[in-house]
Formats: structure tokens, C-alpha cells, sequence
């Protein structure tokens, strides 16, 4: 299954690269499109998530996934091409629009019990909104960056019951430490990127994965504490620069430290893509607590989200390349 999903999500990678280069080569104008397609897929998924937390009642919403975590990371790329699109369009409206489209994404992503998503999306947006040059003025920028507090203040006050029972989880899984047999998400997250640091370390160039198993083994047989590893060793080590480490060796995490920089480094030059940093800070950062590159659909919608990110400005792009 490891290598079955990283050929996958190779694959996803190597395309993206290739329509990237068309779309930075070629005088694409698809601003318009792409501002109808964000809003409809954003609007209908966020919905169709009210829709199984609400009316459905289910615990964590999982769209039509096996884990709430997955919904929430392809959310959040979703909703912020969204947000952006929201700024792009032509209409006196669309600073309430904007406020609105917040709460709307906000609660969906709350509905699916990702804490890191809780906390990573209202930053994502704000730098997002510190970016954003032109479409914005200053005095609506610095508006809509006080608004977020507060709606996320109205959020909490409306799903407080299921933002309480995520506290109460990381207050029960801290307070379980010591009890490695019980089923705890930090602490085997912890032992995982232990585990992974180790395993690296004993193979600097990369092994397979069937060696890191066998000494993630060994390693679990003298130090019980770090069994919680053990039912993640046959698919990721929820951590996307030590998983590279422990199986692709320092050639993989320099590889991997590249495509950030590259990306974070596109989004200041040849001009400030408000979107593009937006989308790879959440993708370096839900990479620390999980490995991105590891789901197909994860994969698929962070590397569409990139390439929203890049027609989002090719336009303006093209006329300066025509003005030189």
C-alpha cells in the first residue's frame, strides 16, 4: 500500500508539473472560469458538509471519505480558492460576501473535528488577506482582518459543544500518556515522528519500507511506550518531512524542502500571488502533522489548488510580459 500511494501520488505531482509549465508559458486568461468554478465547488461542498453534520448528525464529517481528516485538508484548499475567488469578482457586495462565504467554510471545517484545520484555516486566510494586493483596499483589508476574531468567536458560540468534545480528546489523550496500549492520536503521533527521526537516522540514503518496518519493530520490542506506532507502520508516519527522511533519506527531505521553498518563494516573485502562499502555507504546515503526499485525493486538490493559484494572476502576468 506505501508504494501503490506514492506512485499515485507521484504521478498527480508530475502532472501538476506539466500543466504549470503550460500555464506559465502560455497567455491563459481563465480568471472568469476559474471564479464560477471555485464558487460552485466551495458552495457544494461546504454544504453537503452542513448537511451530514447537521441533518445527518454524524460525529465528524467525513464527505464521502474514510477519515475527517482527508475532508478537512481538501477543504481547506478548497475554501481558500474560494476566498480568493470571492475577492476577484466585480461586485459591491463582496466584502459581505466574503465575511459570510468565512462563516460558512469555518463551520464546515469544525464539523469535521480536525483540529489542526481549526486552527490552520483563520491564519491561512488572514495571511491570504495580507497578501492580496489591488483587489482589496487597505481599509477594507484591515476590516475584514478584525472581523475574523469575531466570527471565529461566533462559531465557537454556535458548535461549542463540538469544539468542547475536541478539547476534552486532546485533554484525555494528554492525560493517557502513560498508558501506551491505550488508543491516543498525540502520543502515537509523537512516537510516530520519534520513530521516523530513528529509522532515518540508521538509513541517511533511503530504505524500503518493509526494512523500516522491521526496525520500527525492534525498536517498539524494547521501548514498549512507542507501540502506538504500530498500526501506522504498514501505511505513513503522520509527519511529511520525517516520512521522507525514514524512507527517502536526506536526497528526499532536500528534495522536499525545495518544492516548499519554491513554492513559498513563487509567491513574492514575479509578483505577490496572494493565493499561492496562502495554499502552500497550509500544505508545509498540515504536513507537519500529516503526510499530504501520501492520500491520492489530498494530492489531487492541494496541486489543483496550486494551479488555481497560478492562473489566478496569469493574467496579469501576460500583460506585463506585453507592456515589457
Amino acid at each position: 500500500n506505501i508504494y501503490r500511494s506514492y506512485m499515485s501520488t507521484g504521478k498527480l505531482q508530475l502532472a501538476t508539473a506539466f500543466i504549470l509549465l503550460i500555464a506559465l508559458n502560455e497567455r491563459l486568461c481563465v480568471q472568469r472560469l476559474l471564479i464560477v468554478v471555485a464558487l460552485v465547488t466551495g458552495l457544494a461542498i461546504n454544504g453537503y458538509s452542513l448537511y451530514q453534520g447537521l441533518r445527518l448528525d454524524i460525529p465528524r464529517v467525513e464527505l464521502n471519505f474514510d477519515r475527517a481528516t482527508v475532508a478537512a485538508y481538501l477543504m481547506t484548499a478548497i475554501d481558500l480558492v474560494m476566498m480568493q475567488a470571492i475577492l476577484m469578482l466585480r461586485t459591491r457586495y463582496r466584502l459581505v460576501l466574503y465575511i459570510a462565504t468565512f462563516l460558512l467554510s469555518f463551520s464546515a471545517l469544525v464539523l469535521t473535528g480536525t483540529r489542526a484545520a481549526m486552527l490552520v484555516y483563520p491564519v491561512a486566510i488572514c495571511l491570504s488577506l495580507l497578501a492580496t494586493k489591488q483587489l482589496v483596499s487597505r481599509k477594507h483589508k484591515l476590516a475584514l482582518m478584525a472581523s475574523v476574531p469575531l466570527l471565529l468567536v461566533a462559531c465557537g458560540l454556535v458548535f461549542k459543544p463540538q469544539i468542547e468534545e475536541r478539547i476534552q480528546a486532546f485533554e484525555t489523550d494528554m492525560r493517557l500518556m502513560d498508558q501506551p496500549q491505550t488508543e491516543n492520536s498525540i502520543i502515537s503521533r509523537l512516537s510516530m515522528q520519534t520513530l521516523a527521526w530513528r529509522t532515518g537516522s540508521q538509513a541517511p540514503w533511503g530504505q524500503s519500507a518493509e526494512q523500516r518496518g522491521e526496525e520500527i519493530r525492534a525498536m517498539v520490542a524494547q521501548q514498549p511506550r512507542l507501540s502506538g506506532v504500530m498500526p501506522y507502520i504498514n501505511v505513513h508516519l503522520h509527519n511529511e518531512l520525517l516520512e521522507t527522511y525514514s524512507l527517502k533519506g536526506v536526497w528526499g527531505v532536500l528534495l522536499l524542502l525545495a518544492l516548499y521553498v519554491c513554492l513559498f518563494f513563487s509567491s513574492f516573485r514575479p509578483q505577490r500571488n496572494a493565493l499561492l502562499l496562502s495554499v502552500s502555507a497550509s500544505l508545509f504546515v498540515y504536513g507537519l502533522s500529516d503526510v499530504i503526499f501520501f492520500s491520492t485525493e489530498g494530492t489531487a486538490m492541494f496541486c489543483l489548488a496550486l494551479i488555481a493559484g497560478v492562473l489566478s494572476v496569469a493574467r496579469q502576468t501576460s500583460t506585463q510580459e506585453q507592456a515589457a
